[in-house]
Formats: structure tokens, sequence, C-alpha cells
């Protein structure tokens, strides 16, 4: 029982964060690729949609880091096959931590997440605007290594976890690019100023392309 209860929350909580993952990699990818472009033609609009972007990444970060701990956590009850409490021991976590791939991926991971919250403090700098975005598809193409690809010997398994990586990727550009857009359009049915309009238009466009 303790087991399926586990399982269960290990669905849960990975869905939770693939998603999460998902939204901060998509939100910066789409300032860079849909929102920067088009606001060339909206300019008194450009502070609205840069913070709403920038606060969408930092919500959907946080939910990213709290997942990711959890699921630390109950992966070391499914590896221990121990209850969620009994696991909870420095011996189990840094077995987990030091002696498993998931935990050397996680510890990257871990770095990425960091790297991306210092850059999105500074975000002003153009430079570490880029260094953001090369972080969180870092941080969402690194899940591809927790799964059966990172798990599966020689070439073939590094084909799978390259195909992974790219797809993760790819998922995180469309669906989690979805969020900032539905953000940035919204305003446009309570606003019928040109800028906004324009705007509008233009990230349609682009993401439709």
């Amino acid at each position: 029982m303790a087991g399926d209860v586990v399982n269960a929350s290990l669905i849960v909580i990975r869905a939770i964060h693939f998603a999460a993952t998902a939204i901060v990699a998509g939100s910066l990818i789409f300032r860079a690729v849909v929102a920067e472009p088009a606001l060339r033609s909206a300019q008194p609009a450009t502070a609205v949609v840069c913070s709403q972007i920038l606060l969408t990444a930092w919500i959907a970060l946080a939910i990213a880091a709290a997942s990711g701990v959890i699921w630390l956590q109950l992966e070391a009850a499914s590896m221990s096959g121990s209850s969620f409490g009994e696991a909870m021991t420095a011996d189990v976590l840094s077995t987990v931590l030091n002696e498993t791939q998931f935990g050397l991926v996680s510890k990257i991971r871990f770095v990425l997440a960091i790297i991306l919250a210092a850059c999105l403090v500074y975000d002003r700098v153009a430079l570490l605007r880029w260094l953001a975005l090369g972080s969180a598809l870092g941080f969402a193409a690194s899940i591809a290594w927790t799964g059966h690809g990172g798990s599966t010997p020689g070439e073939t398994g590094e084909v799978h976890v390259t195909a992974d990586a790219l797809h993760l990727c790819a998922a995180a550009a469309w669906i989690g690019g979805l969020v900032p857009l539905a953000l940035l359009l919204a305003p446009r049915g309570r606003n019928q100023d040109f800028a906004w309009a324009s705007l509008a238009r233009d990230a349609s466009a682009i993401s439709g392309g």
C-alpha cells in the first residue's frame, strides 16, 4: 500500500514538475522569439508585457523547484522500498543524490535552476537574458536523463536521450509558450488601444508562423 501511494504521488509530482519546467523555458523562449520582435511595433506595451513574462517565469521556477525537491524525496522512498517518512533520512537521501544517475541529474538541474534564478534577478542585462534562456532550456532538456533514455546503454541510449531532450525543448516552446501568449492577449479583450491591438496581431502572427 505504501508503495502504491508513493508511485501515485510520483506520477502527480512529475506532471507538476514537467508542466512548471515547460512554462519556465516556454516563457523565455516566447519572450525571445515572439514578444520582443512583436514589441518593436508596440513600444508602450513593453514594460507590461516584459513584467508579465518575468513574473510567469519566476512563479513557474518556484513551482519547479518545490516539486523537484518533492520528486527527489519520493524517488528516495521508491528506490529504498520504504515509506515516505522512513526514507527521509540523511543516509537514504545522500545515497540517492550521490550514488544514482537520478541524483546526479538532480544536482545538475539544481545548479541550472540557481543560475536561472540569478539571471532573472538581473534580467535587464542583455547577456544574462540569453544565459537565462540557455539555462531554462538545459533545465528542461536535462529531464531526459531521468527517464528510460538516460538508463539505456550504448548508442541506442544516446539517440534515445537526445530525442527525448529535443522533444522536451519543443514541448516547452509550444506548450509552455501558451501561458505568456494567453497573458499577452488577455488585455486585448479589455483594451482596444492601438498598441495592444498591434502587439496582439504581431504576436499571434509570429506564433502561428
